[in-house]
């Protein structure tokens, strides 16, 4: 569900209203990610940072977060690193799901592509 198919909402700016009228109701998400637990149980399942994260890490999901390392891609004043993962690891529930379930980075591009912008790698790698 959301955007390529990972609870992502990011191509729902400019058109919120048509995400919204096609984005599942919140219960349906929770009816999702049980689906997910009950027919997959073997399967180690990870959450992207954002949806219904809390309750899936409480099920024993791990988490995703999308461009890691992003400081400075958006614009000086937002970034993944900071504004989202951050927060989100500040809830225990959350902070502690790596004990129970994978926890993974994308990078926005790859690390070759930071480098050339001059982003701080040692930052990035010591935030992480």
């Amino acid at each position: 569900m959301g955007c390529w198919g990972e609870w992502n909402t990011a191509c729902c700016q400019g058109v919120e209203a048509l995400c919204k009228r096609y984005y599942p109701t919140e219960a349906n998400q929770i009816a999702i990610t049980d689906w997910y637990f009950n027919y997959s149980p073997r399967t180690p399942l990870v959450m992207l940072v954002g949806g219904q994260l809390k309750y899936a890490t409480s099920r024993g999901a791990g988490w995703r977060g999308d461009c890691f390392g992003d400081y400075g891609m958006f614009g000086p004043g937002w970034n993944h690193m900071d504004d989202v993962y951050g927060p989100a690891a500040q809830d225990p529930v959350i902070g502690n799901a790596w004990k129970t379930g994978p926890v993974q980075f994308e990078v926005c591009g790859v690390m070759q592509d930071l480098y050339d912008k001059g982003f701080d790698i040692g930052l990035i790698l010591r935030r992480g």
